[in-house]
């Protein structure tokens, strides 16, 4: 199914309007013999085409394109948080089915004005003493570029935020990470994941990344958690340098009963 997948968002692609793009979201790693096959399927070369990996990312262009699609996997539905803030539709489902019922390929349109909007209005991120406001945007490597985040609503059971940041190099096979620290410095929750296929990211793009923390179920009423945000490179696990300083991660702020604090 996944082979009828791939020829149908080419179909798609090569009958949409004039300079479109493109963002397609896979179930599974990247496949260079699939993605080869979408290439050779396409038949157009005014398109950009993005690639994200399991409905946690979605990345704009810099190439930019009216209109820019979403396109997913019926395995990859996008998170109800890039959903509810970037996508409209679905405008398109194929015809094609999988043995569920589900569409092959559901296609939305995506609200680029909303992107932009959102990150030029963020929750600003600190040096690791947690004193010192960084400005944006803060440098990771010299290839991404954090300019913000954006936490959701707190719940019993998990933190929840969306981190946006601008490529400024393509870069390395790379990961974020998102580490919930106690008082005692252990390491209690983490999330880590790019959507993201970085082969095909361009300087310019936006990418906006949605990490959720799972908390310990048997955490005390008062516990106070610090959260940090870095990148690091997947083959070695060495994390990229916060431009300006020896630091490796950004503070972002320390969840409690209630929500972040600063």
């Amino acid at each position: 199914m996944t082979y009828r997948w791939y020829a149908e968002m080419a179909d798609f692609i090569d009958r949409a309007p004039e300079e479109a793009a493109f963002i397609f979201n896979d179930y599974a790693a990247f496949d260079y013999i699939k993605w080869r096959q979408l290439d050779r399927q396409v038949f157009r070369n005014d398109v950009a085409l993005r690639r994200t990996f399991g409905g946690d990312g979605i990345v704009i262009p810099a190439e930019g394109g009216a209109p820019l699609y979403y396109a997913h996997h019926p395995d990859a539905p996008p998170a109800a948080a890039l959903r509810a803030r970037f996508l409209d539709g679905p405008v398109y489902e194929s015809a094609a089915r999988d043995s569920r019922g589900l569409p092959v390929l559901t296609v939305y349109a995506v609200d680029t004005a909303a992107a932009s909007q959102q990150a030029g209005a963020l929750d600003p991120v600190y040096a690791p003493d947690r004193a010192t406001q960084l400005s944006a945007p803060v440098d990771f490597g010299g290839t991404l570029a954090l300019l913000g985040v954006a936490f959701q609503p707190a719940t019993d059971d998990e933190i929840a935020l969306l981190s946006y940041w601008r490529v400024t190099a393509r870069p390395p096979f790379v990961s974020t990470f998102v580490h919930a620290v106690g008082p005692d410095g252990a390491l209690v929750a983490q999330h880590d994941g790019l959507a993201p296929a970085e082969f095909e990211l361009t300087p310019g793009d936006l990418i906006v990344q949605r990490h959720t923390l799972p908390l310990p179920a048997n955490r005390a009423d008062d516990a106070r958690y610090d959260l940090f945000l870095g990148v690091y490179t997947e083959g070695d696990v060495a994390r990229l340098p916060v431009a300006g300083g020896p630091a490796d991660a950004v503070w972002l702020g320390a969840w409690a009963a209630g929500g972040v604090q600063r």
